[in-house]
């Protein structure tokens, strides 16, 4: 294997991980719809709003989705539905 060699297939390897870390940086900004809905919906919440993506999610989150609905409890309550990659899950936080 010659030098010129190792540097195609480190070259390759390197634009590989360039590519790959600006796919996952284009999802940061994402917001989910149907991942809020369902969220909300199997705890417990109903009327519910979304209203695209919310800043105030936490810093593992990629997805983050406003809402509005009715909680469990039968108060009116804004906030954000904040999920992460596949092992994290999804978290909702409330507006106070």
């Amino acid at each position: 294997m010659s030098d010129d060699d190792y540097r195609f297939g480190q070259n390759i390897v390197y634009i590989c991980i360039f590519v790959l870390f600006i796919a996952l940086a284009l999802t940061k900004g994402c917001s989910s719809d149907s991942t809020a809905r369902r969220v909300l919906d199997d705890a417990g919440y109903t009327k519910i709003e979304t209203h695209g993506y919310a800043f105030s999610c936490g810093k593992g989150d990629n997805q983050c989705t406003s809402f509005s609905a009715t909680g469990p409890t039968g108060r009116h309550v804004t906030g954000a539905v904040g999920c992460g990659w596949m092992l994290k899950g999804c978290t909702i936080r409330i507006d106070y």
